[in-house]
């Protein structure tokens, strides 16, 4: 009896040890706190110049640690440029998934901000050049690109983008699918008026 006694008092001060409160809630694991990013992203000078990434220069945000695992293959070492962006921001924050594979197809997407090189047709106003949206696509594992404008707004400009191939059910042609891009936008007054939805026919 002694012991049972014993054993209920010391779980009674373990639990006033720790005392649980009702009023909090637990964070999710993928919440990220966006307003640093966003406050900058309206502060921006769209006019700006911008740093444009070489053949041969590769310039990296916190880059991954070295690897000297003797598994690598010369495939992995292999780094070619596959575009260059307006703005780093839209490949950083983990909810943009710009970079996308399509196994029915064997095709590679990329949907990201107009390189500075990308001549866009129809000419945008100068303050909306940087908001214009570019999907890159890849059918032989990033080997060839090629590129298409999928967003182009003179007064919504998009920003952060996700994007993917779509491909229609039983279709086996990459010539018949679709890439579509969605994210917010801002404009030249500031703020986040909505968002951006785009798709286009592979076709054209």
């Amino acid at each position: 009896m002694k012991r049972k006694l014993l054993l209920c008092v010391a779980v009674c001060a373990s639990i006033s040890v720790f005392p649980q409160n009702s009023k909090m809630k637990p964070s999710p694991s993928g919440k990220e706190n966006l307003k640093p990013l966003l406050k900058a992203e309206v502060n921006e000078n769209p006019v700006s110049p911008v740093n444009t990434v070489t053949k041969n220069k590769v310039s990296t945000v916190n880059p991954a640690p070295q690897n000297n695992s003797a598994s690598k293959t010369s495939a992995v070492n292999t780094w070619s440029n596959i575009s260059t962006s307006s703005n780093i921001y839209g490949v950083l924050i983990s909810y943009c998934k710009p970079l996308q594979y399509n196994d029915e197809l064997n095709a590679v997407s990329f949907i990201h901000r107009k390189p500075t090189s990308y001549i866009a047709s129809p000419l945008p106003a100068s303050t909306a050049a940087n908001g214009l949206m570019v999907a890159a696509i890849s059918g032989d594992f990033g080997n060839n690109w090629d590129s298409t404008l999928i967003w182009n707004d003179n007064n919504n400009w998009a920003r952060y983008p996700g994007g993917a191939i779509y491909n229609p059910s039983g279709n086996t042609a990459l010539s018949a699918a679709y890439v579509v891009g969605a994210g917010p936008t801002t404009a030249a007054a500031g703020g986040w008026p909505g968002n951006f939805y785009a798709s286009k026919s592979l076709a054209t």
